[in-house]
């Protein structure tokens, strides 16, 4: 029986090295041989022998293997858990001392009063206990200072990189605005995009500022779709009406459809991506919305043309197209961020709303580097579309045509500038420098800055290259593409400086509209006297 045995154990250690447990049925065995068989010296002759053996060359890749073997999304679920961590561990530690805080007040008033002498023992037993309660103050104080000392830091570095990058803006622009090159192209382009920024920039301040007074917070998903569509039907019926009452003066209209036509845009936005973000839990459900939104706002455009035909508003053709203009921001500009947005699930997976990026994971490399090929890919059919486009507008007569080509060349314009807002909100604030939102995003609007005035010197560069007249509003589409691109990043970075800055406000909201329009007194004076009337006349050239 002890042979049988003795041979079964030999047969047992043998087949257990060419298996991954190896080592742990090993280990298993020398134990029971160490614990309760030694006292047999058959039992420990057969047991002592296999902790002898060596790990062969296949044990030791295949250990090698297992340990290298966490994958990517392993590390990043990892990566999210430790951040989270290091979140609560800064709560405790605020909670930790605003309670030591309070402690430390009543020893004092204890003291103060004439605190008993138990009392006075038992903190020297604590002191003593504990390293000292001066010496836990200190650590604390020790802490606390490293902690301003980071933080100043980092806005020392916010302050550089924003400075420096704001000279090299200012100084490449105003060279930009001067330069006789490409016969003054470059020159109207950039008085053209400049126009475009500022007008913008003031929109998306405007209605962010605006936008969080009206809470729908309390409302469910089908009550604040249908409120937001009011919202922006009702601004963009005020846009048109307003515009009609100015029409006789060149610059108030013009400055009126520059800034009132991207803030009513940007409320066809919100509208759209409330709706998307309420019903879109699957593929198919997003498909579905991105066709309803299409519908509702074709039924939108045709309901405007023919409210302005029954009005007798459609004879004045300058003021039509201004107004076609405003609506086709409208309309583009809202079904452009749901298309991204559904592209964007197609690459994750999921629906994920566009704001609100710290609720969710990081988006790894493989997703990132899905909508950079993306966004990358969007260009050059863009371009091909704004070329097909041209020479359609001029073979075609019709109204509903021209429009529908407007629109597209405005939706493939747009289409790239987000694409390249969400990539670059994904690569720069979540991975290279992830845990610094503000310093994240002045690189960031530096690096579109410098990118967007290459496009401008490129399309100037294009444009004397094209012998077609009709191609001058696909640039200048072209060109509030670029705007979109540099407007929203500078004014992400505006709006998270403001967040900083109503920290301790007790209304927030109140605050940044305040704020809003504190600029808007400084901007739109300068912007309506002395940078539009230069843009509209380099607009005259662009258009040709």
């Amino acid at each position: 029986m002890k042979l049988g045995m003795r041979h079964a154990s030999n047969s047992v250690g043998a087949a257990c090295w060419h298996s991954p447990s190896r080592v742990a049925l090993a280990c298993l065995l020398a134990a029971c041989g160490a614990e309760g068989l030694s006292a047999d010296p058959q039992w420990s002759k057969t047991i002592h022998t296999i902790p002898n053996l060596d790990p062969g060359t296949d044990y030791k890749e295949y250990m090698k293997d297992v340990a290298d073997g966490v994958t990517k999304k392993e590390y990043d679920e990892l990566e999210d858990k430790y951040e989270r961590l290091e979140r609560e561990y800064a709560n405790l530690r605020k909670a930790k001392k605003d309670a030591t805080g309070g402690e430390e007040k009543r020893e004092e008033s204890k003291e103060e009063n004439g605190a008993p002498v138990g009392a006075k023992e038992t903190v020297d037993a604590k002191e003593k206990e504990g390293g000292g309660v001066k010496g836990a103050k200190a650590k604390e104080g020790g802490e606390e200072e490293s902690e301003k000392s980071d933080e100043q830091e980092h806005a020392g570095h916010v302050l550089s990189v924003g400075m420096f990058g704001t000279v090299v803006t200012l100084a490449v622009s105003f060279g930009m605005a001067s330069s006789k090159a490409v016969g003054g192209v470059v020159s109207d382009y950039t008085w053209v995009c400049l126009d475009r920024v500022v007008a913008i920039f003031l929109a998306v301040m405007w209605f962010q500022g605006f936008d969080e007074l009206l809470d729908y917070s309390a409302l469910g998903p089908t009550h604040k779709t249908l409120i937001s569509f009011a919202h922006a039907f009702a601004l963009l019926a005020v846009a048109i009406f307003v515009s009609w009452k100015l029409r006789q003066n060149a610059i108030l209209i013009s400055v009126w459809c520059g800034c009132g036509a991207h803030y009513v845009a940007f409320a066809s936005l919100h509208a759209s991506t409330s709706t998307q973000e309420a019903y879109s839990s699957s593929h198919g459900g997003a498909a579905k919305i991105l066709v309803v939104l299409t519908v509702i706002y074709t039924l939108i455009a045709v309901a405007m043309h023919y409210l302005k035909k029954c009005a007798g508003l459609t004879e004045d053709d300058e003021w039509m197209e201004k107004v076609n203009d405003v609506e086709n921001d409208f309309l583009a500009l809202g079904l452009s961020a749901v298309w991204v947005q559904f592209v964007r699930m197609l690459c994750l997976g999921a629906f994920h709303p566009w704001e609100g990026e710290e609720e969710h994971p990081k988006h790894t490399e493989s997703q990132r580097a899905c909508m950079l090929a993306y966004a990358i890919a969007a260009i050059p059919i863009g371009a091909w579309v704004l070329v097909k486009v041209a020479k359609i507008k001029q073979a075609t007569d019709s109204y509903w045509a021209k429009r529908l080509l407007m629109f597209l060349t405005a939706f493939f314009a747009m289409n790239v500038a987000w694409s390249f807002l969400l990539w670059g909100q994904w690569e720069f604030t979540e991975h290279i420098f992830h845990g610094e939102a503000l310093f994240a995003k002045v690189i960031f609007s530096n690096v579109v800055s410098c990118c967007c005035m290459l496009g401008i010197i490129g399309l100037a560069h294009l444009k004397a290259k094209t012998e077609s007249e009709a191609m001058g509003n696909e640039f200048r589409v072209a060109l509030t593409a670029i705007a979109l691109m540099i407007g929203v990043a500078w004014e992400e970075c505006f709006d998270t400086a403001v967040e900083h800055l109503a920290q301790g406000e007790a209304d927030a909201a109140t605050f940044k509209v305040g704020l809003a329009l504190a600029l808007a007194v400084v901007i739109v004076p300068v912007y309506a006297w002395y940078l539009k009337p230069r843009a509209m006349e380099a607009q005259e050239r662009v258009e040709g």
